[in-house]
């Protein structure tokens, strides 16, 4: 649970409030019952970031390798975009190919990974162009 550490983290050290999100209600558990432990401002709840559905906006919305297993990608942009304050961030770490790949370096590179995680993979250029959207940029987010 890469975010769960990754919101202690920040929560502990800069003083940060964190929300989380996961299908699955264990890691909810398992992540507050941490949150609790280090006395951090943090809170995990169970919810599909596809659909995303808060009351508040945030100043940040922080994705760790988890776009690359989405069913709609740009569902979820928006979703992001949406829950955003004006001047609000995106921020994300997640797998994606080159746009140059050959398909013997496809085959050899990305095909296994694809297979291996039950993804698809896509370009960087294709999750730049969801950010891009009109429904970005009528939040008053910056790309």
């Amino acid at each position: 649970m890469r975010v769960r550490r990754s919101s202690l983290y920040l929560c502990k050290q800069f003083g940060a409030t964190s929300t989380g999100i996961t299908i699955s209600q264990v890691q909810v558990e398992m992540a507050n019952a941490a949150a609790a432990r280090e006395r951090a401002d943090a809170r995990f709840c169970l919810m599909d970031a596809e659909a995303m559905t808060f009351e508040e906006p945030f100043d940040v919305v922080w994705s760790v390798e988890s776009i690359s297993h989405y069913q709609d990608r740009e569902k979820f942009f928006a979703s992001a975009a949406r829950l955003l304050n004006p001047g609000g961030i995106i921020a994300l770490t997640d797998w994606f190919k080159n746009s140059n790949l050959s398909q013997a370096e496809l085959r050899k590179y990305i095909h296994p990974i694809e297979q291996g995680m039950f993804v698809r993979l896509e370009e960087i250029g294709h999750y730049e162009e969801f950010l891009r959207s009109n429904e970005w940029k009528s939040c008053g987010a910056k790309s």
